[in-house]
């Protein structure tokens, strides 16, 4: 069976493209297998969480600290408080990103868009404090950056492939010319 120039560049073709599609599915299903873990792992976190309470302290390094659950769960709850501005707070829950409702209703939504429950440890107070970043999404971003940048890479490959394959194919048929005047 003898092939054409033009069906075997055909066939390089859709192999090219059959190596960066299935390259994009990996990547993707690589992203969705990290995100499916965190969320197990956080799932499994939350049903320990009403044994005791692991927190980290804002105010100082010291890192973090078991506390008994009965005082934070005995704590006020009042969603826009101020007592972080005079007290030592400590996290009580994961930065997330508020909803329409708590950007209305809540003062830490205006600064950033995400929120976190947070505990004021003298007046025993819980409130919803700004936070700046989401993890899951910022490993979100990551994912969807270097899959731009690898969508990139196979197209920018891809158009060099062919431009080379023209630039051959001109040079190829200016050496057959050369070759042909010479021989006559």
């Amino acid at each position: 069976m003898v092939m054409h120039k033009t069906e075997a560049t055909k066939m390089k073709q859709w192999r090219l493209a059959a190596v960066g599609f299935s390259l994009v599915v990996l990547l993707l299903v690589a992203n969705f297998s990290i995100q499916f873990r965190k969320r197990s792992k956080r799932g499994k976190a939350q049903e320990n969480q009403g044994k005791s309470i692991v927190i980290d302290k804002v105010s100082t390094s010291a890192g973090p600290e078991t506390i008994n659950t009965s005082s934070v769960e005995n704590a006020k709850m009042i969603p826009n408080s101020d007592c972080r501005k005079t007290e030592e707070t400590q996290r009580l829950a994961e930065c997330v990103h508020c909803s329409d409702y708590e950007k209305k209703s809540i003062k830490g939504c205006l600064q950033t868009g995400n929120i976190q429950l947070t505990y004021c440890v003298t007046s025993n107070i819980k409130f919803y404090g700004s936070c700046r970043h989401i993890a899951q999404w910022e490993e979100k971003k990551f994912w969807m950056f270097q899959g731009i940048v690898f969508v990139m890479l196979i197209v920018s490959s891809s158009a060099v492939w062919l431009r080379q394959r023209q630039l051959d194919s001109v040079f190829y048929q200016k050496v057959q010319k050369q070759v042909e005047s010479e021989t006559i």
